[in-house]
């Protein structure tokens, strides 16, 4: 009995010791919180605008405008999208010049495969809570006389024509870099301020930039925002009101709603055990902690100090040191010796989805970077030794990627031997921190509290996109693709099924596993071409769409049927509840499916539709479509038929030519504008296309239908599997 008794003494001691360690860190948390003066709230002191605030709309149209691009095909959307975090996704960014402009994140390249842009892309998310300097090297900083040194002013001098805030100088530039945004044709060997105001005036439509556009609507936008201030006179459309709009914009993207600020708010259940031992970690001093604190410390996570940690030097450089490929950061700015390879310190805040890390972009993971802290003088020779950046999608599948950076492994060899000369001085330079592999996961884990949810919801951070569906004031404004063609979409690694069935998000990439599984999503606008695609994971997963009720394989109005798990269907909607089934007989394992609004229908393949009207071609208004011929359709209707077989992999009907405006409609009974699998109806014009991919084996009916339409021909193309 007294043995019983003993354990259960002990049982009783055992879980309240769990609970006082357990309020142990939660009572050294509050005091770190409050030694560290920590508010939770780094945007108070700020007087940001709403996304939705017309100087700030004005400044995101200008932000995905390729006409800012010197040869229009750059905006500042190609480096800096809000579904890529505020960046790209790649160690080194590719400005212009790029293989296909509208790719981002994976997959964009140059033709030539060459790296040409020395740095990692930052992130624009929570760029006003850089008070000092901006960019990596604070090229455009304060001063402490109180105006702003650019690059077009002397270092320590001020630049007059900087505007009233950092971020409005900042937008003044990577419009005028050959790598970025300006290319080495467009006002070749002109100045800067040359640059902006040709920009300016392509905008204004005046003066040297007069008709550049083929469309232009911005006078009109400009003149809603700064009209009223505007004296008579003056031209309201000028780049000095493109850069206070862009900042604006950029000034919007407050996205600092995180789980680590709930709890110093007093939600002492937001973050975890192990989130709580790395928070300890981070804010303590070594050896007893990582002491992080030190350079990023307050709510904005940065004490926006220069410092040289160290990181890998990879890419072509900035044209610093003998060998030409150097990146000397701060030093080369202010000519200072010891602060050359020192770059401004970053912030933390959502630092768990701004990967790659690093000047260069050279660590993939937060757990790399964690190591090269940890003990730098074995990680980063190893990092360069066995070069790791490699297995950077970016790099992985460039032929001889070992020899990419020759220089790598003397620039670490030599930043080694700098931290080992100063730590014989005396300074603490990047010294082991002894971190256990636990502490390592917990301080990991810690940084992945910093993130705000918003930065991976679509709907969320689809406040800073442009509705595809609405006007674009130029017809250049970038609608951004993956590496597969597909609209960029928020994505995800599948490691864990993230929705059963029920309600699909435009644009965001759900995870999903089973044999059969139905999904709706909401349109809202009639007409809107969607993009209905799968990927990754293992089985099989095919599409099933049907715009009126629950989609089977047996009422399928589109679907994709191949094997594997690269599915695509493409569909144009109108408003309201639409229907897709993911399925198949043996099933499919954390697969991605994802919806998304395509802005303009994908351009079919083939040679274009020929004007049989006006080649003597008979008029024929019905009969069966040979694939690849072009048939004169003359005027009215015309019913067309066409036998799909299993071989085929995807149909494409098109018309074009004439007068008028006539509608396109598929389907496998005779299809009208009420009853229709397929349709394609652009107001004011017979040109029009249906996309259909895995076309169920049988007969396809085609209906045209024109209002006063004449001249139009049509024709069907196929491809096979």
């Amino acid at each position: 009995m007294r043995a019983k008794t003993k354990l259960v003494s002990m049982l009783i001691l055992t879980a309240i010791s769990g609970q006082l360690s357990a309020e142990t860190i939660d009572d050294k948390l509050q005091t770190i919180i409050s030694a560290q003066s920590l508010t939770g709230d780094p945007a108070q002191a700020f007087n940001l605008p709403l996304p939705d605030e017309p100087e700030a709309e004005l400044g995101k149209l200008l932000f995905f405008s390729q006409a800012l691009g010197g040869e229009q095909n750059a905006a500042c959307a190609s480096c800096h999208h809000p579904y890529l975090a505020g960046g790209d996704g790649l160690a080194l960014a590719v400005g212009v010049d790029a293989e296909n402009p509208l790719v981002m994140g994976d997959g964009r390249k140059h033709p030539d495969g060459i790296f040409n842009n020395p740095r990692n892309t930052p992130s624009i998310m929570n760029a006003w809570i850089w008070t000092q300097g901006l960019f990596l090297d604070s090229r455009v900083e304060k001063l402490a006389s109180g105006g702003i040194r650019t690059p077009d002013s002397a270092f320590g001098e001020a630049d007059a024509a900087a505007g009233e805030s950092l971020l409005i100088a900042q937008a003044g530039f990577p419009v005028t870099s050959v790598e970025e945004m300006r290319t080495e044709n467009f006002e070749t060997g002109q100045s800067n301020e040359t640059v902006r105001h040709h920009l300016g005036q392509r905008l204004a439509n005046e003066g040297i930039g007069a008709n550049e556009l083929d469309k232009n609507e911005w006078r009109t936008l400009f003149e809603g925002v700064y009209g009223s201030e505007t004296p008579e006179g003056e031209e309201v459309v000028n780049f000095d009101n493109v850069k206070r709009a862009i900042a604006s914009y950029e000034s919007s993207l407050n996205l600092t709603n995180n789980r680590w600020f709930s709890y110093i708010k007093g939600d002492i259940d937001a973050i975890t055990e192990q989130e709580k031992r790395g928070a300890k970690l981070f804010y303590s001093p070594a050896p007893e902690g990582a002491g992080c604190v030190g350079c990023h410390s307050g709510d904005t996570f940065t004490s926006q100090a220069f410092f040289n940690v160290g990181f890998p030097q990879i890419g072509p450089g900035k044209g610093h040191g003998a060998s030409g490929v150097d990146d000397f950061g701060r030093g080369a700015e202010s000519s200072i010796p010891a602060d050359n390879n020192a770059f401004r310190i970053s912030s933390l805040l959502n630092v768990g989805v701004t990967a790659p890390y690093g000047h260069a972009g050279a660590y993939q993971t937060l757990e790399q970077v964690v190591d090269h802290y940890n003990d730098f003088d074995v990680s980063l020779p190893a990092f360069v030794t066995n070069k790791n950046w490699c297995e950077h999608p970016q790099f992985i599948d460039v032929e001889n990627c070992e020899s990419l950076f020759p220089e790598a492994e003397t620039f670490a060899s030599s930043s080694v031997a700098t931290m080992q000369f100063l730590r014989t001085l005396g300074i603490p330079a990047m010294l082991p921190l002894g971190l256990t592999t636990e502490g390592k996961a917990d301080l990991v884990a810690f940084l992945h509290t910093l993130t705000d949810p918003c930065t991976q919801d679509a709907v969320c951070m689809s406040k800073w996109l442009p509705n595809p569906q609405q006007n674009d004031p130029d017809g250049l404004q970038l609608h951004a693709i993956n590496k597969k063609g597909l609209p960029l979409s928020m994505t995800r690694e599948c490691d864990q099924v993230s929705l059963e069935s029920g309600a699909l998000a435009l644009d965001q990439m759900e995870c999903i596993s089973g044999n059969h599984k139905s999904f709706y999503f909401h349109v809202k606008e009639d007409d809107t071409n969607l993009v209905i695609s799968t990927t990754g994971g293992s089985g099989n997963a095919d599409i099933f769409y049907n715009a009126n009720t629950w989609a089977t394989p047996f009422n399928a109005q589109a679907m994709a049927i191949k094997a594997g798990n690269e599915e695509v269907v493409y569909v144009k909607a109108n408003r309201g509840y639409r229907y897709i089934s993911v399925g198949s007989e043996n099933g499919y394992q954390l697969t991605g499916l994802t919806v998304s609004i395509e802005a303009e229908p994908t351009p079919p393949p083939g040679p274009d539709v020929a004007d049989a009207c006006t080649m003597m071609f008979p008029v024929q208004r019905s009969g069966e479509l040979k694939p690849g011929e072009s048939v004169c359709v003359g005027q009215g209707i015309g019913y067309f038929t066409a036998y799909i077989d299993e071989n085929t992999a995807s149909v494409t009907v098109r018309t074009e030519h004439g007068t008028g405006n006539l509608s396109l409609y598929t389907g496998r009974t005779w299809p009208n504008a009420n009853n229709n699998e397929g349709r394609s109806t652009n107001s004011d014009s017979n040109s029009e296309a249906i996309i259909i991919t895995n076309p169920p084996v049988g007969w396809l009916y085609i209906t045209v239908e024109g209002e006063n339409a004449n001249g139009m021909s049509i024709r069907l193309d196929k491809t096979s599997h």
